[in-house]
């Protein structure tokens, strides 16, 4: 399996970070290819943009014991495969726990109305919101493939 690094090396400070599923040409199904950080609101909405099919933003911090459970949940088979159809981004809210609002991922959480993490917001290809579909804490295999399945 080859992983090819997206956007070129990172540089300065790792602010945010996504990881985009199974990108089109450049990975097998189902890997998770690391793509170049994000540094701020802007940039993340630039990746939904580029998108050409619909986005799971998954907002996580690397202090939350659910996120890890969540993370184990996203590489099981059943639902890797239910990804394909959709394009993954990891947004690493961890420093928002210091509640600086100055910081990127405050403005983040502000735009997104975050409460809890993970959360799971499920965008369609014109990168609208299906409200109906936001997951927050550790899902349930079915309720995530519910979801899945709302959106794809």
């Amino acid at each position: 399996m080859r992983k090819r690094l997206l956007g070129g090396p990172a540089t300065g400070r790792l602010l945010l970070w996504f990881m985009v599923h199974a990108v089109a040409g450049n990975a097998m199904a189902g890997e998770i290819v690391p793509a170049r950080p994000i540094h701020d609101p802007g940039m993340l909405e630039a990746a939904i943009g580029a998108s050409d099919k619909p986005v799971v933003l998954e907002f996580y911090a690397d202090w939350c014991a659910p996120c890890r459970q969540l993370e184990g949940t996203l590489t099981e088979p059943q639902i890797v495969a239910r990804l394909s159809c959709a394009n993954l981004i990891r947004v690493d809210m961890t420093r928002t726990s210091n509640g600086n609002p100055k910081l990127p991922e405050a403005r983040l959480q502000h735009n997104f109305n975050l409460s809890a993490y993970p959360t799971l917001v499920f965008l369609d290809r014109d990168g609208q919101e299906q409200r109906g579909l936001r997951l927050s804490g550790a899902p349930s295999r079915s309720r995530l493939l519910q979801s899945l399945a709302g959106v794809c």
